[in-house]
């Protein structure tokens, strides 16, 4: 990862995250480590720990379900964390449809802990949202847009967010909720877009994809993971109760174009086959975030253009391909 965000302020810190195991939650595990701070984390007892490799010994881990309200409690009262980052979710997968669990997950399970996280002395807890709370816009997305979910999935997002909110403005503390566009780089779900392209290029394939045109806002993992640590290293300087900031590149990419990119980075021919992987219902035509509002009030902004990041994450796959992803 290019040089993170300092601040000795993180040093200092206990700060527990939620959704550790996953792509951006080990992302921020391994920074936060590195940069000396007091690293706590929730799993479930049946997680993969296959993205802590390397900083798994220096993190203090607490089993538990989101739904557990009491043990949430108990877990919270023991570490009297100063800082939760919250990245647990259900429903961003395709296959994960079962509706109770999403909401049980996604909505009830942040109340859970924000509700412990209240009777603690925590300084801050930043809520992890999703652009699918906005629903199809025809121009970039602002925090102040209407919510329009046309999945279930974005619904339970965009009503967890709107919780924290609420929250955040009865109680005067600081709870904030940032809206992770479509983020890539190490550690990503061998399924997902990059990977898919990615892996099979090395192995002389050819890969498989959707649709040509599917857009997205994507941005790269080190950006994302920085924008976290410049909240982080906000407090104090700035009141941050109830704010929302979208977190993405500012731009949107198609599935063709990504393609050619990696293509042209790796010296491979530019083809694939098109429609061997399901497309989703409804494609959105548009998908773009503003990200005007983090900027001016935080001073965040994107550093790694996509052929940059995809050149940092095409270098670091090659590395970890047979150790990460040939299983």
């Amino acid at each position: 990862m290019k040089e993170a965000e300092k601040n000795n302020f993180i040093g200092k810190e206990k700060i527990l995250i939620t959704g550790v195991t996953g792509f951006v939650g080990a992302n921020i595990a391994r920074v936060l480590v590195n940069l000396g701070a007091k690293v706590y984390a929730i799993k479930k007892n049946d997680s993969d720990l296959w993205r802590l490799r390397g900083i798994f010994d220096e993190i203090k881990f607490y089993e538990a379900d989101l739904s557990d309200k009491e043990k949430i409690s108990s877990v919270l009262s023991d570490i009297n964390p100063d800082i939760i980052i919250h990245l647990a979710v259900y429903g961003g997968y395709h296959y994960q449809q079962d509706l109770q669990r999403m909401f049980q997950v996604n909505l009830f399970g942040t109340i859970n802990l924000l509700e412990a996280f209240l009777k603690t002395d925590g300084k801050l807890f930043i809520n992890t949202g999703s652009s699918s709370e906005y629903g199809i816009k025809n121009k970039p997305m602002r925090e102040t847009d209407y919510l329009e979910p046309v999945n279930d999935y974005g619904l339970s997002k965009a009503a967890t967010t709107l919780f924290c909110q609420k929250t955040a403005k009865k109680t005067d503390r600081n709870i904030i909720t940032i809206r992770l566009f479509s983020a890539y780089g190490y550690f990503e779900d061998p399924g997902r877009l990059f990977p898919s392209i990615i892996k099979p290029l090395l192995e002389d394939k050819i890969p498989n994809l959707a649709n040509p045109s599917s857009v997205r806002d994507f941005c790269f993992i080190d950006d994302i993971v920085n924008a976290y640590l410049k909240i982080i290293n906000s407090l104090g300087a700035k009141k941050l109760n109830g704010e929302i900031f979208n977190i993405s590149s500012g731009r949107q990419y198609s599935v063709q174009y990504i393609l050619n990119v990696i293509c042209s980075i790796m010296g491979k021919r530019n083809e694939c086959l098109w429609g061997k992987v399901a497309s989703r219902e409804s494609e959105p035509a548009f998908w773009q975030a503003n990200i005007d509002k983090i900027k001016k009030t935080l001073g965040w902004e994107p550093t790694i253009d996509l052929n940059e990041g995809l050149k940092l994450y095409i270098e670091w796959f090659r590395k970890n391909k047979k150790e990460l992803y040939e299983k």
